[in-house]
């Protein structure tokens, strides 16, 4: 009698732990989905990783682990998981593995591995009506020129993490110059309006004088709780400054209006005003405002970022051109550098007739690269890579040269770069400084017949680097 009861409670307590682990599975994955529809990314992650402490081998945690390690930027992790997806018995009811594998291996700089794991994809769909396999096809190209350009790095170039009294375990970039201080976005600080779990955080601007610890540069108050504020640009004397201010749309997503304030003689900033609706396009984002004045325009231009319908695609470069009266004219895109895919963080160098920015558009390293286009008359020349190692296989952006020329920012989220989260070398951007040579260079060239010495007309003349002779030719007709 005392054996048969004793076997009965054993029975009944693994019938409650079953249960109770049941039970525990079901909040882990209902916590996760939650995470995953409010792209939470890093929640989720976490949480599939929980779940997959009840089911180990259960494939669609761990094809949902490896989604969620990529879109949060834990790329080493996204790799494991999405390769151990790949030798899963089911895997073929996740066809897309095999590319996000390639996919996460080329932005970790892992070239080679890149390319097989892109080849065996489009072996596996060949024939397929797919885009990926297009893309696929791209990023082998892609890869096999970026481990062709890690053997030309630019000379007398050098490269710096900034302290970690500028950066922080999130995101810290735009930089810009505040006179001789340096102004830029931080995603630190705890968003107090929103009081879901798990916390949300928001951009403020932070103002270092000689790289010292960064103080907050606006009253607290200067924006409602809950928004975000970021992207500087100032005018030419720093009585005007254009910036964003941005929504939270989830825990990943934000939308942007571009904004300006005049500043007065202490430095502080007028309350802000929104620019016109026809470049705040209600639904649209509007971003990453930069100004300038191209060539030997009187009038400055207004370079931003938008997601508007009539663009090329994702987000684009568009700018405006501001009259004497403050006058704004209409959005203008810039079509000769736009691509299908995104392009951010517009920057003009006015000593070299030079735009910077970001693309995930042409061949690159991965991620985000910084390219360069020259402004010629009145239209922009074909964009190139800047080279590296000021782009890497990771995310490269906001490229600013400073008044010096030989001194350069970028934020990047790079190998070295501080993580949010350590265990699995996740997030974030950081800043890092540019130290470049100088290089101008004056050539005054005349052009003859050999025998008659006489000039010639209409001449083309190629300037070659002898270092690198499969690279472009710089050519000037004459």
């Amino acid at each position: 009698m005392w054996g048969r009861t004793v076997g009965i409670i054993l029975v009944m307590l693994h019938l409650v732990f079953i249960d109770s682990n049941g039970q525990s599975l079901t909040r882990v994955l209902e916590a996760a989905e939650k995470s995953l529809a409010s792209k939470n990314y890093f929640d989720a992650y976490s949480k599939y990783r929980e779940a997959l402490e009840f089911e180990p081998t259960n494939v669609s945690y761990l094809y949902k682990t490896a989604e969620c390690a990529r879109l949060f930027g834990a790329y080493k992790m996204a790799a494991i998981f999405y390769d151990s997806v790949l030798h899963h018995e089911l895997n073929n009811f996740y066809p897309l593995t095999g590319f996000w594998l390639g996919q996460v291996k080329q932005i970790q700089g892992d070239y080679s591995n890149a390319i097989l794991a892109f080849k065996i994809f489009n072996s596996e769909h060949s024939g397929e009506d797919s885009s990926y396999l297009t893309v696929a096809k791209k990023e082998i190209q892609a890869c096999e020129w970026a481990s062709e350009q890690l053997k030309y790095p630019i000379k007398g170039l050098t490269m710096e993490r900034m302290s970690d009294q500028i950066n922080s375990q999130f995101s810290d970039f735009a930089p810009e110059l505040f006179k001789d201080d340096l102004v830029y976005s931080s995603l630190r600080f705890e968003n107090k309006k929103n009081t879901t779990i798990p916390k949300r955080y928001n951009s403020k601007i932070l103002l270092s004088h000689k790289s010292e610890f960064p103080s907050e540069l606006l009253p607290t108050d200067y924006i409602a709780e809950g928004l975000n504020i970021a992207h500087t640009s100032y005018n030419k004397d720093y009585t005007k400054v254009y910036f964003t201010i941005c929504e939270d749309l989830n825990d990943y997503d934000k939308r942007c209006d571009l904004f300006s304030s005049t500043i007065d003689v202490s430095g502080n900033w007028s309350s802000p005003v929104k620019l016109p609706d026809y470049i705040n396009i209600v639904g649209s984002t509007t971003t990453q405002p930069h100004l300038c004045y191209l060539d030997n325009d009187v009038n400055p231009t207004l370079f931003y970022v938008s997601n508007r319908s009539k663009g090329k695609g994702g987000l684009d470069i568009w700018y405006v051109k501001i009259d004497e009266a403050g006058n704004y004219s209409e959005p203008v895109n810039c079509a000769d550098i736009n691509t299908n895919t995104d392009d951010i963080t517009p920057y003009y160098h006015p000593k070299s007739k030079t735009l910077y920015f970001s693309s995930k558009g042409y061949l690159g390293m991965g991620g985000f690269d910084i390219y360069h286009s020259k402004y010629i008359d009145q239209s922009w020349a074909i964009p190139k890579n800047i080279g590296v190692p000021v782009n890497s296989s990771f995310d490269d952006v906001y490229y600013v040269i400073t008044n010096l020329d030989t001194v350069a920012y970028l934020a990047s989220n790079r190998t070295g770069t501080q993580f949010l989260d350590d265990a699995s070398e996740a997030c974030c951007l950081d800043l890092f400084k540019i130290h470049l040579l100088p290089c101008d260079i004056n050539l005054d060239a005349f052009v003859y017949q050999y025998y008659t010495k006489k000039e010639l007309k209409n001449v083309s003349i190629s300037l070659i680097d002898l270092d690198r002779p499969t690279a472009p030719r710089i050519t000037i007709n004459t």
